[in-house]
């Protein structure tokens, strides 16, 4: 398959004039595009209980929704038309699914969140909606009719099912009808509607997009869990007397928000980079090794650290990028820290998912830093591979 995600647009230019402004149609962004599954096979995944999985019907005004695990016989009553079936995290199930996400490498890898397909039949979708993240739709077999409205105009919701947002009709800026290898960019809080014109696959690339209340809810475990903030207590040395005993002083205002102040920017990008790498799917070990025993591989073969393909990375050091700077990595919504030294094979191994044993050849006498790897490989967020 032939990749030119944004057609003649440099990746610059996207980001400049549309990222989180306004959609985009690119038609054969992917050339000569081909399903990566089949209809059968979409719904055998949806049989799976470990699968997230949605079936969603449409008769006149009325929806019904059935979420994952699927039953054969779920399918075996369905009409024939205005039925979807959505399957989330395709990448995690079909690996090869992530060439899709590849294409969208301009965006950080931390802002990749997964690849949901959905199939359906005639007149089949989901109703008109809108997201909290950016999307991009790549149209498989079959054509879709796709009506996009202009992003963050005024809209009502609607529930016509209880487990179902859907939004009234809304002013159309794009209209267009979907052909395989298509491709649709739709921002965050955009109306949108889908409705298939006949059999067909749509393969939806979604974004993270972390709010607020998701990384105070990080920050504060974090915080929580670290000695240094359980000794900041209250202290109130130059008390002076009051009549009443009930009413909470102003002074405790300023206590509050000198709590909030008081956080590092190390504490923050730390919380951050935790919430934005923490997988859906917990990876399964490869090994079981302390830094000694990687220690003793290394100096007796020759072999490649790969980062997980299932495994998200972020990094930033913690002051200036020097040699003396600790470099702090979250993998998989845990974080290590290195140091500065080494902060380049980190980069290396986040940044390009390989790390020639030959390049750790100056660490042998660091158990610290061979520990901190060690422990990298026993979550599975590293997989040792001889050469």
């Amino acid at each position: 398959m032939t990749v030119h995600a944004l057609g003649s647009l440099s990746p610059q230019q996207f980001l400049n004039e549309y990222w989180q402004k306004k959609p985009l149609v690119i038609r054969q962004a992917f050339s000569g595009f081909k399903d990566f599954l089949s209809p059968e096979e979409l719904a055998g995944l949806a049989l799976e209980e470990d699968v997230e999985a949605r079936l969603i019907q449409q008769e006149d005004d009325q929806w019904q929704v059935q979420c994952g695990p699927l039953e054969e016989e779920d399918f075996l009553t369905l009409p024939e038309s205005h039925w979807t079936l959505l399957v989330q995290t395709l990448e995690h199930w079909l690996p090869e699914v992530k060439e899709l996400q590849q294409a969208f490498s301009f965006l950080p890898d931390w802002r990749h969140d997964d690849v949901m397909v959905s199939y359906a039949t005639q007149g089949g979708g989901v109703g008109p909606h809108i997201d909290q993240y950016d999307v991009f739709l790549i149209q498989g077999q079959g054509k879709r009719h796709w009506r996009v409205g202009e992003p963050k105009a005024s809209i009502q919701e609607i529930r016509p099912h209880p487990d179902l947002k859907q939004i009234a009709d809304f002013d159309a800026i794009i209209d267009v009808v979907l052909e395989p290898g298509d491709l649709l960019y739709i921002p965050p809080q955009t109306a949108h509607d889908g409705i298939a014109i006949d059999a067909s696959m749509t393969y939806s690339i979604g974004f993270r997009a972390p709010d607020h209340n998701a990384l105070l809810s990080q920050l504060l475990l974090n915080l929580m869990d670290s000695e240094e903030n359980h000794q900041s207590r209250y202290s109130d040395k130059d008390r002076q007397f009051t009549p009443t005993s009930a009413q909470l002083d102003q002074d405790i205002v300023t206590w509050c928000r000198q709590a909030l102040t008081s956080m590092t920017d190390t504490q923050l990008l730390t919380a951050f980079g935790q919430l934005v790498t923490r997988p859906k799917y917990e990876q399964e070990p490869q090994a079981s090794i302390t830094g000694e025993e990687l220690r003793y591989q290394l100096q007796t073969s020759e072999f490649s650290l790969v980062k997980n393909g299932d495994s998200t990375f972020t990094y930033f050091y913690e002051q200036e990028q020097t040699s003396d700077a600790f470099l702090i990595l979250m993998a998989d919504g845990e974080n290590h820290k290195f140091q500065g030294q080494y902060g380049v094979l980190i980069e290396n191994i986040s940044n390009n998912n390989i790390l020639p044993s030959k390049e750790l050849e100056n660490s042998f006498q660091d158990i610290d830093f061979l520990n901190e790897i060690a422990s990298l490989i026993n979550r599975g967020c590293i997989i040792i591979k001889q050469d």
